[in-house]
């Protein structure tokens, strides 16, 4: 990260003691900049705000803007990371209730993905990685991306792009860094978050466009059968975009008509990415 922000102040050091440090105590976003602006900031902080009332962790949303809009300066095209941790606090798991929440903000600047990807489509593949279900911390983004981690390292392939995670019942998660939609018969699907997953901001935008340009979507459990059976399949997080789906190891896809048509939609709700 180019620069930090802790609490306001221009600093880049984390007390040993922090809950976040110790135990993933805490939830975390991921903010495309883009022009000058983070991208889609307002449904970013709704999550962290959802998240913090279900963590009881204390958060005043607006005492954020002034720290993001600083934090913005100079940049133009980057990332953002926020992160908001339980503070510091004693040895043990059980958090004390005084304890002060620490807000964190950073910024860097990031490579453009290759063109290539939105035109002609990534490569997936299957993980061997579980993705744990427990629907108390369904939804959210916390700091605890160890099977994520694990996930990712499971290949070093450069011609394969993202991961596919399931739940040890084979049911579809999601990617390791992303969301995933696929197209049967003309209707759009997503993997239900009820009991795992992170609801991801660019997911709900991808819903909204498609409501609005009338592509019947719907989340439902999905699983290797279904991937199988689709016509089309995508992935979507909030620094790239969307991604089509060329392939799932041996499976052959090809960005079909509705992929594009939520790219084209995107594209003009500001996912400048998508224009292709």
């Amino acid at each position: 990260m180019d620069r930090w922000l802790i609490n306001g102040a221009s600093v880049s050091e984390v007390a040993v003691t922090d809950r976040g440090l110790n135990y993933g105590d805490g939830l975390f976003e991921t903010v495309a900049i883009r022009n000058g602006s983070a991208r889609f900031i307002d449904y970013h902080l709704e999550r962290l705000s959802e998240g913090a009332k279900r963590l009881s962790l204390s958060l005043d949303v607006q005492s954020l803007l002034p720290e993001i809009a600083e934090t913005l300066e100079g940049h133009k095209h980057g990332v953002m990371k926020l992160m908001l941790t339980r503070g510091s606090g004693p040895r043990g798991y059980r958090p004390e209730k005084s304890a002060s929440p620490m807000r964190i903000m950073g910024i860097s600047e990031t490579i453009i993905s290759d063109t290539d990807f939105y035109q002609q489509g990534i490569n997936l593949r299957y993980c061997e990685t579980p993705f744990s279900v427990n629907p108390v911390l369904a939804g959210m983004k916390t700091l605890n991306r160890l099977e994520q981690v694990l996930a990712q390292s499971e290949w070093e392939a450069h011609d394969v792009q993202e991961g596919l995670m399931s739940t040890l019942n084979c049911e579809l998660v999601s990617g390791t860094m992303t969301n995933v939609f696929i197209v049967k018969e003309g209707e759009l699907q997503t993997p239900d978050l009820s009991n795992a997953g992170i609801a991801g901001v660019m997911r709900r935008v991808v819903i909204e466009q498609a409501n609005r340009i009338n592509v019947p979507v719907r989340t439902c459990s999905i699983y290797r059968a279904d991937l199988e059976e689709a016509d089309e399949v995508f992935v979507t997080n909030s620094l790239i975009g969307l991604w089509p789906v060329k392939a799932i190891e041996n499976q052959l896809f090809k960005p079909g008509a509705i992929t594009r048509s939520i790219m084209g939609a995107l594209a003009k709700a500001g996912v400048q990415e998508c224009e292709v």
